[in-house]
C-alpha cells in the first residue's frame, strides 16, 4: 500500500494490513487527516468520558483523526479500524509540546474511551502513536518532575582542606 500524507500528517506500519491480492494489483492507497476539533464540538458527556480516562493528564486537544483507503480507481472510503494498529504521526498544537512532558492519547470510538501512549519528537514538533480505530481523541500531557540537582560538595576556600579529604600535592614537572 501507498502512505499519503495529508494535513501535515502521516500513517505508517502499513505493510501488516493484509489485502486481498487483487486489491493489491489495483494499487491501495491510505491517508489520514488530524482535524484539531473546537472542544465546543464535543457533548459534556463525550468530554466527561476522556477525562475521566485520562486521570492525571490534562487535556492539550481534542481531534478527529480519520483514514482512508482507495482501491485502484474507486472511491475512496473511510476505515473506522484496521485489523491491525497503524502508526499515526502528526503535528499537534505547538503550545502542547514542552521539554519534560509524558504524552498520550485518549481515543474516544462508539461510547468506549482508551488510553493510548504516545510519543514525541520535539526537534520536529511530531507526535506519533499506535492504534486501529478512527474517530474522536484527545492529546493529554503530564508535567513530569523535575529530578532534584543533588548537592555538590562547596568549594573549598583557597589553601584549605576540604573535611574527610586530604591537601593534593601539585604534580613535579620536569
Amino acid at each position: 500500500p501507498k502512505e499519503t500524507n495529508s494535513n501535515d500528517a502521516s500513517i505508517g506500519n502499513v505493510d501488516d494490513l493484509h489485502f486481498e491480492e487483487a486489491d493489491v494489483e489495483q494499487g491501495i492507497n491510505l491517508w489520514v487527516y488530524v482535524i484539531l476539533i473546537d472542544p465546543s464540538k464535543l457533548t459534556d458527556e463525550e468530554k466527561a468520558k476522556i477525562k475521566r480516562k485520562s486521570g492525571e493528564y490534562e487535556i492539550g486537544a481534542y481531534y478527529d483523526i480519520r483514514v482512508y483507503a482507495k482501491v485502484g480507481n474507486d472511491h475512496s472510503y473511510l476505515l473506522k479500524q484496521t485489523v491491525v494498529p497503524v502508526q499515526v504521526d502528526f503535528r499537534p498544537l505547538a503550545s502542547v509540546i514542552k521539554d519534560n512532558r509524558s504524552y498520550g492519547m485518549v481515543r474516544l470510538h462508539e461510547g468506549t474511551t482508551t488510553f493510548i501512549e504516545a510519543g514525541d519528537d520535539k526537534i520536529n514538533d511530531r507526535m506519533s502513536f499506535l492504534s486501529d480505530k478512527y474517530s474522536t481523541y484527545a492529546l493529554v500531557y503530564k508535567d513530569n518532575e523535575e529530578p532534584p540537582v543533588p548537592p555538590g560538595p562547596s568549594p573549598a576556600p583557597s589553601g584549605d582542606v576540604p573535611s574527610g579529604g586530604s591537601k593534593v600535592k601539585p604534580a613535579k614537572t620536569g
